[in-house]
Protein backbone atom coordinates (compact mmCIF):
# COMPACT_ATOMS: atom_id res chain seq x y z
CA UNK A 1 0.00 0.00 0.00
CA UNK A 2 1.15 3.46 -0.74
CA UNK A 3 2.02 5.72 2.13
CA UNK A 4 -0.69 8.34 2.10
CA UNK A 5 0.48 11.60 3.57
CA UNK A 6 -1.91 14.36 4.34
CA UNK A 7 -1.01 17.52 2.55
CA UNK A 8 -1.18 20.45 4.86
CA UNK A 9 -1.70 23.92 3.59
CA UNK A 10 1.11 26.44 3.69
CA UNK A 11 -0.81 28.46 6.29
CA UNK A 12 -1.12 25.46 8.62
CA UNK A 13 2.63 24.85 8.40
CA UNK A 14 3.39 28.52 9.03
CA UNK A 15 1.02 28.53 12.01
CA UNK A 16 2.61 25.41 13.48
CA UNK A 17 6.11 26.82 13.01
CA UNK A 18 5.05 30.09 14.64
CA UNK A 19 3.58 28.31 17.65
CA UNK A 20 6.71 26.16 18.00
CA UNK A 21 8.86 29.30 17.88
CA UNK A 22 6.77 30.99 20.57
CA UNK A 23 6.99 27.91 22.79
CA UNK A 24 10.79 27.97 22.47
CA UNK A 25 11.32 31.73 22.80
CA UNK A 26 9.07 32.52 25.78
CA UNK A 27 11.20 30.66 28.38
CA UNK A 28 14.38 32.08 26.83
CA UNK A 29 12.93 35.61 26.94
CA UNK A 30 11.82 35.23 30.55
CA UNK A 31 15.28 33.96 31.51
CA UNK A 32 17.04 36.86 29.76
CA UNK A 33 14.67 39.39 31.34
CA UNK A 34 15.17 37.98 34.84
CA UNK A 35 18.94 37.87 34.37
CA UNK A 36 19.01 41.53 33.31
CA UNK A 37 16.78 42.37 36.27
CA UNK A 38 19.11 40.53 38.67
CA UNK A 39 22.15 42.30 37.23
CA UNK A 40 20.54 45.72 37.61
CA UNK A 41 19.30 45.04 41.15
CA UNK A 42 22.36 43.18 42.43
CA UNK A 43 24.47 46.30 42.88
CA UNK A 44 21.85 47.54 45.37
CA UNK A 45 21.74 44.23 47.25
CA UNK A 46 25.30 44.38 48.54
CA UNK A 47 26.11 46.87 51.27
CA UNK A 48 28.59 49.57 50.27
CA UNK A 49 31.17 48.16 52.68
CA UNK A 50 31.25 44.82 50.84
CA UNK A 51 30.80 45.98 47.24
CA UNK A 52 34.27 46.73 45.81
CA UNK A 53 32.85 49.13 43.23
CA UNK A 54 32.08 51.63 46.00
CA UNK A 55 35.43 51.77 47.80
CA UNK A 56 37.93 51.17 44.99
CA UNK A 57 38.97 54.09 42.76
CA UNK A 58 37.85 52.07 39.71
CA UNK A 59 34.92 49.82 38.86
CA UNK A 60 35.34 46.08 38.57
CA UNK A 61 33.20 44.92 35.67
CA UNK A 62 31.37 41.69 36.27
CA UNK A 63 30.69 41.92 40.00
CA UNK A 64 26.97 42.26 39.28
CA UNK A 65 27.10 39.32 36.87
CA UNK A 66 28.81 37.11 39.46
CA UNK A 67 26.18 38.08 42.05
CA UNK A 68 23.42 37.32 39.51
CA UNK A 69 24.88 33.89 38.73
CA UNK A 70 25.02 33.12 42.44
CA UNK A 71 21.38 34.26 42.91
CA UNK A 72 20.17 32.24 39.90
CA UNK A 73 22.04 29.17 41.19
CA UNK A 74 20.52 29.68 44.65
CA UNK A 75 17.03 29.89 43.15
CA UNK A 76 17.70 26.72 41.16
CA UNK A 77 18.91 24.96 44.28
CA UNK A 78 15.80 26.05 46.21
CA UNK A 79 13.53 24.76 43.45
CA UNK A 80 14.82 21.18 43.71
Amino acid sequence: MANKEKKRSIFARIRNNFIAGVVVLIPIGITVYLTILFVSVSSRILPKEINPNHYLPYNIPGVEIIISVILITLIGWLSL
